[in-house]
């Protein structure tokens, strides 16, 4: 494993361990939650709650479905993450050498060229999460 491997690995995994614990009441919650929200929807509202609900449940795979090309997306910035900071740590590394031979510019511009690809990439994620939140309307 490279240095941008661990590096990503030790992120991805703090982030996934934090949202565990912030998530994991909704997981048997969620469910009592639409049932009650649901009931009283229909005692204000009547058929008109249960129209909006139906379409809600049945947009639900279509948003699974999205959230998966985004997991997959995600991926490819994490293994673009990895190359960029792979060649971080190089540039930082052998320093020396580059003020030396005066390769600065040289190294700086595969980082960036790298950057900008990976920039690309979470522009094309945040396409799907948008496309995700379709509750925030």
């Amino acid at each position: 494993m490279t240095v941008g491997q661990i590096t990503n690995h030790i992120n991805v995994d703090a982030g996934i361990i934090q949202w565990f614990f912030i998530w994991q009441y909704f997981v048997w919650a969620a469910p009592y939650q639409i049932i009650v929200i649901l009931i009283l929807l229909y005692l204000k509202l009547g058929v008109a709650s249960l129209v909006g609900a139906f379409i809600i449940f049945i947009t639900t795979p279509l948003s699974y479905k999205i959230a998966k090309k985004m997991s997959m997306q995600l991926n490819k910035v994490l293994s673009i993450s990895d190359v960029r900071l792979k060649k971080s740590n190089e540039l930082i590394q052998g320093v020396k050498l580059l003020k030396l031979y005066g390769w600065e510019d040289l190294f700086t511009s595969s980082v960036e060229k790298v950057r900008s690809r990976e920039v690309s990439e979470i522009m094309k994620a945040g396409v799907y999460m948008i496309a995700t939140c379709k509750y925030l309307i």
